[in-house]
């Protein structure tokens, strides 16, 4: 859904990858309160074949869930479509887990710690759209 917020068309495309509903709407609200389009896929499998229709500037994605996890997404995203990698974080509750540790330390994607604030998911597109707005500025001032 692209929503227009205050006559201005939306800031950046997000995906968000997350099996638990509450959540992804959660996000998905904080995200188009901020002007942002949202869409929400409830797997990795799901987000990939919104992704062979859509572009996304960001990309946040949940770790544990079923049919596709974070791991098997970025894999995929690895192998099929690359150019998305730097596009992508994870959001995860569960640090602990040697898996999920060794993961996140070989991805070197950022990632936040659940449970997240609107403020930890602001932090995170930020931090992935920090490149796509400097040169978004340059252009425009050029």
């Amino acid at each position: 859904m692209t929503k227009v917020v205050n006559g201005s068309t939306p800031k950046y495309r997000v995906l968000v990858v997350e099996n638990d509903y509450d959540v992804g709407q959660i996000i998905n609200d904080v995200l188009e309160y901020d002007g942002h389009s949202v869409d929400v896929a409830n797997s990795g499998r799901v987000a990939l074949s919104k992704m062979e229709w859509h572009g996304y500037d960001v990309i946040l994605s949940d770790i544990r869930m079923p049919e596709m996890d974070g791991p098997s997404f970025y894999e995929a995203l690895t192998d099929k479509m690359p150019q998305y990698i730097e596009r992508l974080a994870f959001m995860t509750g569960d640090t602990l887990s040697p898996r999920v540790r060794e993961f996140l330390d070989t991805s070197k994607r950022p990632y936040v710690e659940k449970p997240i604030t609107p403020g930890d998911i602001r932090e995170l597109v930020e931090l992935l759209t920090r490149d796509k707005a400097l040169r978004r500025n340059a252009r425009d001032t050029s």
